[in-house]
């Protein structure tokens, strides 16, 4: 047994690991977005169903001896495929330059073709392990549970998943990762090599007997039912939509956190542990109350989320928010997880059992990357994830002769509250989300609330707050929203990123529309830059022109800046925040009311001026750093190389560095010196006016720069500087954010 065992275990490491390895690799080629790893996370899932299909399919059509000869020549073929890679890409599963994305296009084909050819083959095979060895092992060990060893395969997950950030990703380059990856794939070709010949020479007339751990609460027997299949991927289906969509809703609701998607992942691969290990650990009776209490603490949560955003009271902290959340994601994956394991098969439907299994994490997967962003302007996934795993358990319980659904004359008094409950979770987020349904469903939900009394009860907000623009799609949910509309002196429009602000501007009153605000006023780091340049300040026609470039449009604030003779580009990767912000259409003025010429370039920045001739600019402002969950790939040796191509002699490089999670000045004070640049950095507290609190990081080659007067109350030798020396810089092999997190 202790093969099998070993075998499952390094092949689900590194699954996980390889995952990590090659979303983390191509992540600066395709904008560094947190799209990026959704649209890997597809990939992998819909591999990881190829996997259990191929393992169903030999394993109901061949002999074992076919079985083993087709399994040792697709182990042949991956290691051979990964030696070519490391001759052709200098490293295995890490493609070479050839295939970055160069167009401004969302690049999802061009990122699952990459993913296909560079890692296809070998997670392919990864994904056939678990079902595959449980089958052999079946055969081998008629009278023992194989189901153990899907726990076994979910430890390893596990471990894979949490050892990489805070183990691997921090002491080695991604070259080294991969090399030390393959190392690990050839131990676990030779050990699936041995039980595949091991499998051959196992004969088939050995008795494939039911599990000893089938729920006998559940009257099942080897025989599988149509409604039992559909089950299958019903819980499955419904436990990864929530998986995902509490991942974005933490994400885009609550904060950004570095690593903090780690959790939910986590936290579901856990439930399978549990449930798979010892059903005992799964008392139906307790996770339903759970689940119904955390549901109304979701729905207060939601509730008061809605109060604090229109003006009203809200205590809850951040952390109490995130707890709340992967509670309920806890407890609903115990629900679906544990109802799986009651529902499982004899062994004779082992392979099918878990391709279903496969296919309903899958289908979530598809339903929230790629169906809920065209088809919700909002997060409302999640709540059809509740729904779904709520219905999904219903319908099992009601299944299982022995619940409290089927005991004799009382049975109708625990049905018809369950029902309810789960129409609640059917109906009731249209009544609490009121406020961001298209206006024709929200003046239909207000008329039902009115006719059943609950309209006082429903968080309408405030009158003077009104969202009057939402946008979704590849990189996120953006927001405009308006605040008194009748009042031409007060009348504001905010943009929003999730929880992250991009700007907000006055817009009836000429002299307030012009004025900057939020992290840009005059105070500001990089306004100083922009104020006391040279070229700001010359008196020659020929000498005063500027030329500025910007890594992130916004709400386009930076732009007001401009004079008649500067030059602006502007590179912005999301076309969606370039219609809100800066088309005819939009919703802020200041790219119009800006005197400078205007280029507005849309793809990712780093990626657009690495194939433009040098631009010359006299201040080039980084202002991707703000959101809590940065781009990582700006911030590597490799881009700082890229922007110094672009400076002009005297230039000036600001770095927008406000942030609540990640403390960047000892990652660019290292730069810095890397660069051979002076440096300052600018911090600007908040006031009742325009400002918003922001930190700014200025770097130029000039050494008289920053002796001008506009710099003397600057702050350019933190307290933490002596700590710096531990800090690596980041190259596109090696990135460490733990390290510079607060």
């Amino acid at each position: 047994m202790t093969i099998y065992a070993l075998t499952i275990f390094i092949s689900a490491i590194l699954l996980f690991q390889v995952q990590l390895i090659i979303a983390k690799y191509i992540l600066p080629w395709f904008g560094g977005t947190p799209t990026v790893w959704s649209t890997c996370m597809l990939f992998f899932q819909v591999m990881l169903t190829g996997g259990y299909a191929y393992s169903h399919a030999i394993v109901s059509r061949f002999s074992s001896r076919r079985q083993s000869r087709i399994h040792l020549l697709l182990l042949s073929a991956s290691i051979i495929m990964l030696v070519i890679q490391m001759i052709f890409w200098n490293a295995p599963l890490l493609p070479d330059a050839g295939w970055k994305h160069t167009g401004s296009g969302i690049p999802i084909i061009r990122i699952l073709g990459l993913l296909a050819a560079s890692v296809g083959l070998p997670f392919f095979i990864l994904s056939t392990t678990s079902t595959l060895l449980q089958v052999w092992f079946n055969r081998t060990f008629p009278k023992q549970s194989p189901y153990k060893l899907f726990a076994l395969s979910n430890a390893g997950s596990l471990l894979g998943l949490l050892s990489y950030p805070f183990l691997v990703e921090p002491n080695l380059g991604l070259n080294l990762q991969a090399r030390i990856w393959f190392v690990g794939y050839v131990l676990f070709v030779l050990c699936c090599g041995y039980t595949a010949i091991k499998a051959g020479k196992t004969s088939e007339a050995r008795p494939s007997s039911v599990s000893p751990d089938i729920d006998i609460n559940t009257g099942d027997s080897d025989k599988a039912t149509l409604l039992q299949r559909i089950l299958w991927l019903t819980l499955t289906a419904g436990a990864s939509i929530v998986l995902l969509a509490t991942t974005n809703q933490v994400g885009e609701e609550v904060a950004v956190i570095p690593f903090l998607w780690v959790l939910p992942l986590s936290i579901y691969l856990l439930t399978f542990v549990l449930n798979f290990s010892s059903r005992h650990l799964y008392w139906r009776p307790l996770y339903v109350v759970a689940a119904i209490v955390s549901m109304y603490f979701i729905g207060t949560l939601m509730f008061n989320m809605l109060a604090m955003m229109t003006g009203g009271d809200y205590n809850m902290s951040i952390l109490g928010q995130i707890i709340a959340y992967n509670a309920a994601l806890f407890i609903c994956c115990m629900l679906c997880h544990g109802e799986l394991v009651r529902l499982k098969p004899g062994n004779k439907y082992l392979t099918q059992f878990y391709l279903s299994v496969s296919i309903g994490g899958a289908m979530g997967g598809i339903f929230v990357g790629v169906i809920a962003p065209s088809l919700f302007q909002g997060l409302w996934e999640l709540y059809v994830g509740y729904f779904i795993c709520g219905l999904a358990v219903f319908i099992a319980t009601l299944r299982d002769r022995r619940s409290l659904l089927n005991i004799p004359i009382w049975g109708w008094s625990f049905r018809v509250p369950a029902a309810a409950i789960v129409l609640l979770l059917a109906i009731g987020p249209y009544f609490l989300l009121v406020d961001r349904l298209p206006q024709t469903y929200r003046d239909l939900t207000l008329k039902v609330a009115d006719k059943i009394n609950l309209t006082q009860y429903l968080p309408m907000g405030d009158p003077g707050e009104t969202t009057i623009a939402i946008n979704r799609n590849f990189y996120g949910i953006l927001r405009v929203v308006e605040l008194y509309p009748d009042n031409p002196i007060s009348h504001q429009r905010y943009l929003y990123h999730g929880q992250t602000l991009h700007g907000y501007q006055y817009t009836s009153d000429t002299y307030y529309r012009k004025m900057p605000t939020t992290y840009y006023t005059e105070s500001s780091g990089v306004a100083r830059a922009i104020r006391n340049h040279p070229r700001y300040k010359a008196y020659n026609p020929h000498s005063k022109q500027l030329r500025v470039g910007i890594v992130g449009l916004g709400a386009g604030t930076l732009a007001i800046y401009g004079r008649e003779i500067d030059y602006y580009r502007i590179y912005e990767i999301n076309p969606a925040m370039v219609r809100l912000s800066a088309s005819e259409e939009g919703y802020f003025s200041f790219v119009s009311d800006s005197k400078a010429e205007i280029d507005i370039v849309i793809g990712d920045a780093r990626i657009s001026m690495e194939h433009e001739e040098p631009q010359k600019f006299d201040i080039l402002a980084l202002d991707a750093f703000s959101g809590d969950a940065p781009p990582i790939h700006l911030l590597t040796r490799e881009a700082f190389s890229i922007y110094m191509r672009h400076m002009r002699q005297g230039g000036v490089i600001a770095v927008h560095i406000t942030n609540r999670y990640i403390d960047f000045i000892p990652l660019i004070w290292k730069l810095a010196d890397e660069f051979d640049l002076e440096r300052t950095l600018i911090g600007a507290w908040e006031d009742e006016s325009f400002a918003y609190g922001n930190d700014w990081i200025l770097l130029t080659k000039d050494k008289e720069f920053f002796k001008q007067s506009g710099f003397l109350d600057t702050d350019d030798s933190p307290q933490e500087e002596e700590s710096f020396k531990s800090i690596q810089i980041w190259t596109d092999d090696y990135s460490n954010l733990y390290q510079v997190l607060m």
